[in-house]
Order: structure tokens, then sequence, then C-alpha cells
């Protein structure tokens, strides 16, 4: 999964690529900290599949619980003590 996002100067969209069965799916929020619960209800993933995120196309920072908020700032993730989104 990787997370791009504008400054927070302005309105923005953070947009997250899930990879569902295989395939990426490309989800927006119109906020930057969302919880587990929420990327994995947009992108249609069960909430007992795995959320984790890739740095330089590698799992990064463990799974991401379903109540775990989530906070997406200049392609980062952080909430958990965990950087690098």
């Amino acid at each position: 999964m990787t997370r791009t996002n504008v400054p927070h100067s302005e309105p923005h969209d953070v947009h997250i690529v899930a990879e569902i069965d295989g395939k990426n799916k490309s989800i927006s929020f119109d906020h930057s900290s969302v919880t587990g619960r929420a990327i994995r209800e947009k992108a249609g993933a069960p909430f007992t599949d795995d959320l984790t995120c890739l740095v330089h196309g590698k799992p990064s920072g463990g799974n991401i619980g379903l109540d775990e908020k989530v906070e997406v700032l200049e392609g980062t993730r952080t909430g958990d003590g965990s950087s690098g989104m």
C-alpha cells in the first residue's frame, strides 16, 4: 500500500493504493487520519485481512489493526510509533 498527499495548508485528499486479491485498488479520503477499519471498508477488503504499509515494496510497521488510527503526512504514516509509509 502506498499513500500520497499534498501539504496541510490546503484542503486535500489522501490517496491510498490497496492490494486486494492481487489487484491494486485506489481509494481516497478527505482527511489524513483514518483507521485500519476505514481503509479496509473503503477498499472492500474483509476485516480479517492484514493491512500493512509498503516502503520501497517491502512491508514496514506490521499489521494495522482495525481501530488503529493512521495519520498520513508527507508520504509517511504515524500513530503507532512507526514511520515510513
